[in-house]
């Protein structure tokens, strides 16, 4: 229950932050992409460039808040539904282990470096849930036989690469929109496991899991339009 409430009281003041970002916003001229070329080497250690970039400039475009670079992939939901009722159960579990441990990744690394206090701290709390809950997958696969569960770590890395490098503006937005859409794949695939698994457990972590997406997308939703009019981008360290 504390933790349901502590995500209303997040959603709330994200939503007055959106409307007064909105209020702030110039009309949109032009949308150039933020470049990303992701290396898929081990995980990185965020730097800073060693001149700060300017001062983020005011934009409304939907399309750059939305931008979603092309290493996150569709998510397990496909291939979950090419799974009959013979092997849904071990599937399910596989492919949502790699995408707890992504979602994990990626937040981890916004509770580091995003530049908005209320977001570090969504951002460590949904870190902290995806390891929490391949923790009961764990548990579910070694009671019906199955091995320590492995995480795609190439897909893991390519999704921690793609973020580092980038200036606070273009993180901000990136990750933003990056956390939207890990959030939403986690969504659909937990959809389907709260169907179609056999197991009562895998069904009640599914529904708990799409439940929980859906509150955290809607924060980071409600956050998106503020992203590109901070006042200024926050000083490199050291």
């Amino acid at each position: 229950m504390r933790r349901a409430a502590y995500t209303l009281t997040l959603l709330a003041a994200m939503l007055v932050l959106s409307a007064a970002a909105m209020a702030e916003c110039s009309p949109c001229n032009t949308c150039a992409p933020v470049p990303c070329q992701p290396t898929c080497q081990p995980a990185c250690a965020p730097t800073c460039q060693p001149t700060c970039p300017p001062p983020c400039a005011t934009t409304c475009c939907p399309s750059c808040q939305e931008a979603v670079p092309a290493y996150v992939g569709a998510g397990p939901a496909g291939g979950l539904t090419c799974l009959n009722s013979t092997n849904f159960d071990r599937g399910y579990v596989t492919s949502m282990y790699t995408q707890h441990a992504v979602t994990a990744a990626v937040a981890s690394m916004g509770a580091q470096r995003v530049s908005d206090p209320r977001i570090r701290s969504l951002s460590m709390k949904i870190a902290n849930e995806q390891v929490d809950m391949n923790n009961k997958l764990n548990a579910w696969y070694s009671k019906v036989g199955g091995g320590p569960l492995v995480a795609d770590q190439t897909r893991v890395s390519c999704a921690t690469a793609a973020l580092c490098g980038l200036d606070q503006c273009s993180f901000d937005r990136i990750y933003a929109a990056t956390m939207v859409e890990l959030l939403r794949q986690s969504s659909a695939a937990a959809f389907l496991g709260a169907t179609r698994s056999t197991s009562p457990d895998l069904r009640y972590q599914a529904r708990m899991v799409d439940r929980i997406s859906a509150n955290e997308i809607a924060a980071f939703r409600a956050w998106q339009p503020s992203v590109s009019v901070y006042p200024q981008t926050p000083a490199c360290p050291g």
